[in-house]
């Protein structure tokens, strides 16, 4: 899912490249701006991510933009926000479990868990703990079992 080979998706590119009318009202609500592309182009050029957190955080950050940033258009009912608002939280819980899942290696023993937001948002960074893997897959167990 990491791929420059597929940029027409909405994550793959900078948001202000495949909305230009939104640059303004972007850079004033997102202090970072993040894409699937640069954190493929990040990781490849090896050196920055000095940790696989680094490498979750990124991609995180990708998604938890795009809840900040539409969650006033979800508000409201705007329908193209809410898409990308539900679509982002569903990704940012996918994002967490699978790196939970993928990089089990460098998960530690520990029961912290890194807790949902105030407004049941999940949270927008987490440590690789066992705590945070357990709670990953309750979430996504209950996801597919809804489904």
């Amino acid at each position: 899912w990491l791929s420059a080979a597929r940029p027409q998706f909405i994550f793959h590119v900078p948001v202000t490249m495949l909305f230009p009318d939104l640059r303004e009202a972007y850079a004033a609500k997102i202090r970072k701006p993040m894409d699937l592309t640069t954190v493929e182009c990040t990781l490849l050029a090896g050196n920055r991510y000095t940790s696989p957190e680094d490498l979750i955080e990124d991609v995180a950050l990708t998604f938890s933009n795009a809840i900040r940033f539409n969650k006033d258009g979800r508000d409201i009912g705007d329908p193209l926000s809410c898409a990308y608002f539900d679509a982002s939280v569903h990704l940012l819980r996918f994002a967490r479990w699978l790196s939970l899942e993928l990089l089990s290696a460098h998960v530690e023993k520990s029961d912290q868990v890194d807790e949902c937001s105030a407004d049941g948002l999940p949270p927008v960074s987490w440590k690789l703990t066992t705590g945070n893997r357990a709670r990953a897959q309750s979430e996504q167990q209950e996801i597919v079992l809804k489904e």
